[in-house]
């Protein structure tokens, strides 16, 4: 009756050598569960792709000179809610940050797809949500110290304004009459142009993206559904100033996400 104790101790030992080896074989099985590697967007206007040097469709006498934009806190919703989707470090993202487009003078400086390091199973994911912007750390940060996307003074305007979060820029075909719309940060106080702000900006101005999940993993950036109600001309341009006019149009439109859909398969 001694010897009881002891043996039931090494009953106890041997379960506890099962666990590593059940924990490793639940790990593997979660592992063959494809997730949500990449998300790949694509310019089109009426889901007609974009091609750089040619005019946009032939009813639309426009032609891309470039397309950018930040995308940032990208998150999946799966029956737990929401949860964040991380990204991988490359040259094309930092920082849990991607920027995407390109500029038709230098095709092969392009980028259309986020990678992402760690998400959910894509069965699982229903919705999908990211924004347009920066966070305000990222978006004031020294421009001296930036690195990676954010040493860009493409989409830079000063310390105290931030970053460019969208930068369309269109070229009539005909006319050689130029169009923009520029999104980002205004009404940032701060002592001078060359000094961070101490606060938020009055109008942040970033914009949040909510979609239905294709598994696809394909997403249009669809220039007509953007330029609803607003005809294209010198005073339609939007720089982010509260004074023009199409500013408010052109952002709800985004903000709506009307200017993105999911591709059909024959597109």
């Amino acid at each position: 009756m001694r010897f009881l104790p002891s043996n039931g101790h090494v009953r106890v030992k041997q379960k506890q050598q099962l666990i590593p080896i059940i924990i490793a074989l639940l790990v593997i099985s979660c592992s063959d569960q494809p997730t949500l590697s990449t998300l790949t967007f694509k310019p089109v206007y009426n889901q007609s792709t974009i091609v750089c040097e040619k005019q946009i469709t032939t009813e639309f006498a426009w032609q891309l000179d470039q397309l950018w934009f930040y995308l940032s806190n990208l998150e999946v919703k799966t029956k737990l809610g929401w949860q964040e989707a991380k990204l991988t470090n490359n040259q094309w993202q930092h920082q849990n940050v991607a920027l995407l487009g390109q500029h038709c003078i230098d095709s092969d400086d392009a980028n259309w797809q986020v990678a992402i390091a760690q998400s959910a199973p894509l069965d699982s994911i229903t919705q999908l949500r990211f924004t347009i912007g920066l966070p305000f750390s990222k978006n004031h940060q020294s421009p001296m110290r930036a690195q990676s996307i954010f040493a860009n003074s493409n989409m830079f305007w000063t310390w105290q304004q931030g970053y460019k979060y969208l930068r369309l820029d269109l070229e009539h075909s005909a006319t050689e009459q130029n169009w923009a719309f520029h999104l980002g940060a205004t009404g940032c106080q701060s002592p001078s142009p060359i000094r961070p702000p101490a606060n938020a900006c009055k109008n942040p101005n970033t914009v949040t993206i909510d979609l239905d999940f294709d598994d696809t993993g394909v997403l249009s950036f669809d220039l007509a559904r953007l330029f609803k109600q607003v005809e294209l001309n010198k005073q339609t341009r939007c720089l982010a100033l509260p004074t023009q006019p199409s500013c408010p149009t052109l952002i709800e439109n985004l903000a709506n996400t009307v200017s993105f859909s999911k591709l059909q398969a024959n597109h």
